[in-house]
């Protein structure tokens, strides 16, 4: 397990679980190595991460929220909740964005 601390206001943290070949060396550069360890081929798998700014996420015409085995809008109407979203960047990576869930108010 490894903890990373939130990011500042505006920002976000971009992780990244590399594995590198035996031999292979990492060097981290304007981001912070977490956590390595070597595995049992002789290669290591390393936890690196990194502050970005806040991305702009673009709207897209066909996205819908998903509800998990039955629960609704409703269920998400709580103090605390977080959503996970998954998504495609344009440059040909996917991404997990978490983040916090406001309660919506009437009209909104």
């Amino acid at each position: 397990m490894v903890k990373i601390e939130n990011a500042p206001t505006l920002h976000a943290n971009e992780t990244m679980i590399l594995i590198l070949k035996a031999g292979q060396s990492l060097a981290v550069s304007n981001g912070t190595l977490l956590w390595d360890t070597e595995l049992a081929d002789g290669g290591t798998l390393a936890v690196v991460n990194h502050v970005i700014k806040m991305p702009t996420i673009p709207e897209s015409q066909s996205a819908s929220p998903k509800y998990f085995q039955g629960k609704s809008k409703e269920d998400l109407r709580s103090e605390g909740s977080r959503a996970l979203i998954f998504g495609d960047d344009n440059n040909g990576h996917r991404f997990i964005l978490d983040s916090p869930v406001a309660p919506m108010t009437a009209g909104a």
